[in-house]
């Protein structure tokens, strides 16, 4: 989620585009940190009681059902925990394909200029808030330009 407490989302344009923005990844996000939050325990509580096992139970027969289910337990963690990486990935390209669409489909800007800001995208994956930002700004401006005009 964005914090809009900073200073480049002042303009109620730019918090309303990040706010729709929000709505499109919420699913996303909340699959994502309810996986986290599940995976977490459980592999913590497998990997620390399968070397207790190991370490003290190291050749006893009675430790075989116990380490089979903490075995599980440690693998249905790990799944949670891809699954939860593979989430935010999606969130990632949501976000990606969005902003895309929200440049190509802005009507106020010209061809050159959201192929500009389309490269500076392709170009800074991990900086695409920051250039959509600027983008926002620069539409904003051009509104402003032609509704003066």
């Amino acid at each position: 989620m964005v914090d809009f407490s900073k200073k480049d989302y002042s303009s109620e344009k730019i918090k309303k585009e990040f706010e729709e923005l929000n709505a499109l990844l919420k699913p996303f996000v909340r699959k994502s940190l309810l996986y986290g939050i599940i995976s977490a325990p459980l592999l913590s509580v497998s990997i620390v009681n399968l070397f207790y096992l190991l370490l003290i139970f190291s050749a006893e027969y009675s430790i075989l059902i116990p380490g089979v289910i903490f075995s599980i337990t440690g693998a249905l963690g790990v799944a949670l925990f891809k699954e939860a990486l593979h989430q935010n990935k999606e969130a990632r390209k949501m976000t990606m394909t969005y902003i895309k669409a929200r440049i190509t489909n802005s009507k106020h800007v010209n061809y050159h200029s959201k192929a500009d800001y389309l490269m500076k995208l392709e170009q800074n994956k991990k900086d695409f808030l920051h250039i959509f930002i600027q983008f926002l700004k620069y539409e904003d401006r051009m509104k402003d330009i032609n509704t003066q005009e």
